[in-house]
């Protein structure tokens, strides 16, 4: 394979490593936030999620390999793995160095999730969002194809689509408010029935008689 065949290869995986990150990270909202409950089980989100980050590992080692075998920008392997190292666009090359580590760490967590606990797990696993953002930034400071319009599209998809999101785990749960709402007026409907006298005039209850609840008679 000659050195221009490697160099859009490095470019086509890296665009393949950014799909994937994106896919990633929308299936994990999805399970946090049971967008799809009812629809869809969460152990095959999960399975699927682990699948994709293990996916998205292989496509930046692809990403890396080709670019070390491109030769023209004379990238090493501490350039690639070592934060700051290579002196290309080294801001945006430092991000994708970073976002890779970060990668490893969220991707290798499923494996030690009985050990480590659900709440670190889960500490661990907002490190994706990270891992968006810096994926995002390094390759529109660092990809050729950036200038394309179409990949300015995906870019900006994929940061409105994630964005969206997370507004939505943000914002409370109308389900569960209703909920709550309709739990409250059956207690209150079923308080009403009980006394005769609604909940929110408490005063209105008749006082307990102090001569029944002593045991002595009038």
């Amino acid at each position: 394979m000659n050195e221009q065949a490697w160099w859009f290869l490095a470019r086509a995986s890296g665009l393949v490593v950014f799909v994937l990150v994106v896919v990633s990270t929308v299936v994990g909202l999805t399970i946090s936030g049971q967008t799809f409950r009812g629809r869809v089980t969460a152990k095959s989100l999960t399975d699927t999620h682990e699948s994709l980050s293990l996916a998205t590992i292989g496509a930046t080692l692809v990403h890396m390999g080709a670019l070390v075998a491109d030769g023209y920008e004379h990238f090493g392997l501490a350039d690639l793995v070592v934060p700051g190292v290579s002196p290309w666009r080294r801001t945006g090359t430092a991000l994708g160095v970073i976002a890779f580590w970060l990668l490893v760490v969220v991707s290798l967590s499923f494996y030690v999730r009985k050990r480590i606990g659900l709440r670190v797990w889960r500490a661990l696993h907002y490190l994706s969002f990270v891992v968006f953002v810096l994926s995002l930034v390094h390759g529109w400071l660092d990809g050729r194809d950036t200038p394309n319009p179409l990949v300015q599209s995906m870019y900006g998809t994929a940061l409105w689509l994630v964005a969206y999101l997370v507004s939505l785990r943000l914002l409370p749960d109308r389900r569960r408010t209703e909920r709550s709402q309709r739990a409250a007026i059956r207690a209150a409907t079923f308080r009403v029935k009980e006394t005769g006298v609604p909940e929110q005039f408490p005063d209105l209850l008749p006082a307990p008689d102090p001569f029944v609840h002593s045991g002595r008679l009038r």
